[in-house]
Protein backbone atom coordinates (compact mmCIF):
# COMPACT_ATOMS: atom_id res chain seq x y z
CA UNK A 1 0.00 0.00 0.00
CA UNK A 2 1.68 3.21 -0.90
CA UNK A 3 1.49 6.33 1.05
CA UNK A 4 3.29 9.45 1.02
CA UNK A 5 6.00 10.45 3.34
CA UNK A 6 7.11 13.56 3.96
CA UNK A 7 11.35 13.47 4.80
CA UNK A 8 11.90 15.49 8.06
CA UNK A 9 15.41 14.52 8.58
CA UNK A 10 18.39 12.38 7.98
CA UNK A 11 20.09 10.36 10.20
CA UNK A 12 23.91 11.45 10.41
CA UNK A 13 25.49 8.52 11.97
CA UNK A 14 23.33 5.47 10.22
CA UNK A 15 22.69 5.77 7.20
CA UNK A 16 19.38 4.13 6.51
CA UNK A 17 17.77 5.92 9.36
CA UNK A 18 15.04 8.69 8.31
CA UNK A 19 12.36 10.68 10.21
CA UNK A 20 9.59 10.94 8.20
CA UNK A 21 5.79 12.44 8.82
CA UNK A 22 3.10 10.23 7.29
CA UNK A 23 -0.49 12.28 7.82
CA UNK A 24 0.47 13.75 10.89
CA UNK A 25 2.30 10.86 11.92
CA UNK A 26 5.56 11.39 12.38
CA UNK A 27 8.07 8.72 12.95
CA UNK A 28 11.73 6.86 12.69
CA UNK A 29 12.01 4.44 9.53
CA UNK A 30 14.66 2.16 8.20
CA UNK A 31 15.38 3.03 4.37
CA UNK A 32 15.39 -0.62 2.81
CA UNK A 33 15.10 0.46 -0.73
CA UNK A 34 15.50 3.78 -2.43
CA UNK A 35 16.30 3.98 -6.04
CA UNK A 36 16.84 7.81 -6.06
CA UNK A 37 18.54 9.98 -3.38
CA UNK A 38 16.29 10.88 -0.95
CA UNK A 39 16.10 14.61 0.42
CA UNK A 40 14.92 16.64 3.64
CA UNK A 41 11.99 18.70 3.34
CA UNK A 42 10.69 16.43 0.06
CA UNK A 43 7.87 14.39 -0.11
CA UNK A 44 7.90 10.48 -1.72
CA UNK A 45 6.01 7.64 -2.53
CA UNK A 46 6.49 4.78 0.01
CA UNK A 47 6.02 1.34 1.04
CA UNK A 48 5.50 0.70 4.74
CA UNK A 49 6.38 -2.54 6.76
CA UNK A 50 7.48 -3.91 9.93
CA UNK A 51 10.23 -6.22 10.48
CA UNK A 52 9.90 -8.46 13.83
CA UNK A 53 11.40 -11.49 15.38
CA UNK A 54 8.73 -13.03 16.23
CA UNK A 55 5.18 -11.58 15.64
CA UNK A 56 2.56 -11.11 18.90
CA UNK A 57 -0.33 -9.09 17.40
CA UNK A 58 -3.19 -9.27 20.40
CA UNK A 59 -6.12 -7.28 20.76
CA UNK A 60 -6.05 -4.04 22.70
CA UNK A 61 -8.47 -2.84 25.10
CA UNK A 62 -7.72 0.70 24.20
CA UNK A 63 -8.79 2.51 21.41
CA UNK A 64 -5.53 3.99 20.62
CA UNK A 65 -3.67 4.65 17.04
CA UNK A 66 -0.44 5.33 16.85
CA UNK A 67 3.30 5.01 17.18
CA UNK A 68 5.25 4.59 20.61
CA UNK A 69 9.29 4.56 19.99
CA UNK A 70 11.48 2.47 22.07
CA UNK A 71 14.07 4.58 23.18
CA UNK A 72 16.35 5.85 20.58
CA UNK A 73 16.21 2.50 18.44
CA UNK A 74 14.46 0.90 15.39
CA UNK A 75 11.98 -0.72 17.72
CA UNK A 76 8.58 0.84 18.02
CA UNK A 77 5.12 0.22 19.85
CA UNK A 78 2.45 0.11 17.45
CA UNK A 79 -1.26 0.73 18.35
CA UNK A 80 -3.90 0.44 16.03
CA UNK A 81 -7.54 -0.59 14.11
CA UNK A 82 -6.73 -3.64 11.83
CA UNK A 83 -9.52 -3.19 9.35
CA UNK A 84 -11.81 -5.91 7.56
CA UNK A 85 -9.33 -5.97 4.86
CA UNK A 86 -6.23 -6.66 7.25
CA UNK A 87 -5.07 -3.35 7.25
CA UNK A 88 -3.82 -1.24 9.82
CA UNK A 89 -5.00 2.01 10.64
CA UNK A 90 -2.21 3.88 12.75
CA UNK A 91 -3.05 7.32 11.59
CA UNK A 92 -2.06 5.98 8.18
CA UNK A 93 -2.98 2.22 6.66
CA UNK A 94 0.00 0.06 6.47
CA UNK A 95 -0.69 -3.51 4.61
CA UNK A 96 1.71 -5.98 6.00
CA UNK A 97 1.38 -10.13 5.98
CA UNK A 98 2.21 -10.53 9.39
CA UNK A 99 -1.91 -9.46 9.74
CA UNK A 100 -2.89 -12.57 7.75
CA UNK A 101 -2.60 -14.77 10.70
CA UNK A 102 -4.50 -12.68 12.67
CA UNK A 103 -8.05 -12.86 11.16
CA UNK A 104 -9.91 -13.21 13.67
CA UNK A 105 -8.85 -9.88 15.13
CA UNK A 106 -10.15 -7.66 11.85
CA UNK A 107 -12.17 -5.54 13.21
CA UNK A 108 -10.78 -4.78 16.65
CA UNK A 109 -8.02 -2.84 17.81
CA UNK A 110 -4.82 -4.40 18.67
CA UNK A 111 -1.24 -3.75 19.77
CA UNK A 112 2.48 -4.91 18.58
CA UNK A 113 5.92 -4.83 19.06
CA UNK A 114 7.99 -4.19 16.17
CA UNK A 115 11.66 -4.72 15.58
CA UNK A 116 11.70 -1.44 12.90
CA UNK A 117 9.48 0.02 10.28
CA UNK A 118 10.86 -0.19 6.99
CA UNK A 119 10.20 1.85 3.97
CA UNK A 120 10.56 1.59 0.38
CA UNK A 121 10.80 4.44 -1.45
CA UNK A 122 8.78 3.60 -4.31
CA UNK A 123 9.63 4.80 -8.22
CA UNK A 124 7.84 8.24 -8.79
CA UNK A 125 5.85 9.01 -11.78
Amino acid sequence: MENIAKVISLDEDIEEEALVQINSVEFATFIAYSPYPIEVGKQYPVEISFFVDEANVRENTSEIKGLIRSEETFGYTVNGYLNNKGQLDVGFLIEDDIFEDYQYLYGKYVILEVDRINSEFLIQE
